[in-house]
């Protein structure tokens, strides 16, 4: 096996100042406020918390952990926010702020490292982001967290209720709305499959769902151009603005609930008083895996 299959490996230059870092396990500390290092970025390494993971996909593609030096390095923004943290970068001061217990974890995903959550003068320059997004928590194992609002949870025990597991994909599933309609909007699909990747789970055998997931995601936009040409525009705006009220449609529900399959089906309503009902949403399917004894998140459909 070659390296390559082993890591994603690039050379990155990171900015190590000392007051960005928090370091769990031991304290870090930096010689000098800047440095250039080489590192491995690893795709293998996810970071999780209460068994479900953090999305790591950005504007810029995949933020995974680094290592350096026999050290995991996480990204500080998406461990702050998804423990309900705010995070905002003073660009005047150079300084990374997070204040615990003020975040909003229900976006759909996390901004660009280094984005003020609010607007104003300590928006940083587009050198200033890539110097923040290097900033970061330090731990001996990877660090675990994530926002449930943000992305589906990856397992259950075998004994899970389909009506919890429903229950408990709601938020998953309507931020997945929301990429989804911003997507129908703009025909960019990166969002969404970054979601798609960073959630789904592979089976016993090392397989997953994701080109199956993907190629749903891109038929139905297709489709909803094709046929609603006048109108697809008002349908996302529509469902955004459903799920801005927190409105997902009463169709939602559990569609299949055996003991090998559990599948959920989530709406939003979208048509206005010149066309018939029309909704869009997503399907979260959950597969046994007979060697784990769990269910795992395996495959997206949408309508």
């Amino acid at each position: 096996m070659t390296m390559k299959n082993l890591f994603n490996k690039k050379v990155l230059t990171v900015i190590t100042v000392a007051s960005l870092l928090t370091a769990i396990g031991s304290v870090v500390y930096a010689d000098s406020a800047i440095k250039k290092i080489s590192a491995f970025q690893n795709g293998n390494i996810a970071i999780e918390v209460d068994g479900q993971k953090i999305n790591l996909s950005s504007e810029d593609g995949m933020l995974y952990p680094i290592v350096y030096q026999g050290r995991s390095y996480v990204p500080a923004k998406y461990v702050a926010e998804s423990l309900g943290a705010r995070v905002d970068w003073d660009n005047k001061r150079q300084v990374i702020t997070i204040a615990s217990g003020t975040g909003d974890n229900s976006a759909a995903l996390p901004l660009k490292d280094g984005n003020s959550s609010t607007t104003g003068s300590n928006q940083p320059s587009s050198n200033s982001n890539k110097n923040a997004s290097s900033s970061s928590t330090t731990t001996s194992k990877p660090s675990t967290s994530t926002s449930a609002s943000v992305n589906a949870k990856s397992f259950y025990p075998k004994n899970t209720t389909a009506q919890t597991m429903f229950n408990d994909n709601k938020a998953a599933a309507k931020a997945l709305i929301g990429l989804y309609a911003k997507a129908l909007k703009s025909k960019d699909l990166t969002e969404v499959n970054a979601w798609l990747k960073a959630n789904i789970q592979k089976d016993r055998y090392d397989n997953d769902a994701y080109d199956h997931s993907s190629s749903s995601f891109k038929d139905s936009i297709d489709d909803y151009r094709k046929y609603y040409e006048d109108e697809y525009i008002s349908f996302a705006d529509n469902a955004l603005a459903a799920l801005a009220a927190n409105n997902l449609s009463s169709k939602s529900k559990v569609n299949m609930d055996e003991e090998r399959t559990k599948w959920f089906e989530y709406y939003v309503e979208v048509s206005d008083k010149y066309v018939s009902p029309v909704t869009i949403g997503v399907d979260f399917l959950y597969s046994i895996n007979e060697d784990t004894n769990q269910y795992y998140f395996s495959q997206v459909i949408f309508h």
